[in-house]
């Protein structure tokens, strides 16, 4: 597997419950689940598969098969994604993956660089 540099991102942890949001809350500035502020902070980009499932029953505006991720981002926790980019090769708990971006499906991560200091 080729290694993919990370580039740094701004993640929005909740105040409140300790979540955390790739985005600020649609201009409400608060958390989506409890309401509470949230607070941006720059982290690496950078993670490691904690568990992942493989969804092959997609809803209508969704192509099936996907793969869905919990991911021990580096300085922020652990967050709900897509994994892109694996191919034929099958995800593996505790694989390194960096933050590709956001996509109207939510945050996407790829296949990248071991992080050794990503924490849940």
């Amino acid at each position: 597997m080729m290694a993919r540099a990370a580039a740094a991102v701004v993640v929005f942890s909740c105040t409140g419950c300790g979540r955390v949001h790739f985005e600020d809350g649609g201009g409400s500035g608060g958390c989506g689940h409890c309401g509470a502020a949230l607070v941006g902070k720059k982290v690496s980009g950078r993670g490691n598969i904690y568990a992942f499932s493989v969804v092959h029953i997609a809803p209508e505006q969704m192509d099936a098969p996907y793969t869905l991720a919990l991911v021990d981002l580096e300085g922020a926790g652990r967050v709900l994604c897509r994994l892109d980019g694996f191919g034929v090769e099958i995800p593996t708990v505790g694989g390194p993956v960096v933050f590709e971006g956001n996509s109207p499906r939510g945050p996407l991560f790829r296949a990248g660089e071991i992080s050794e200091n990503a924490r849940g």
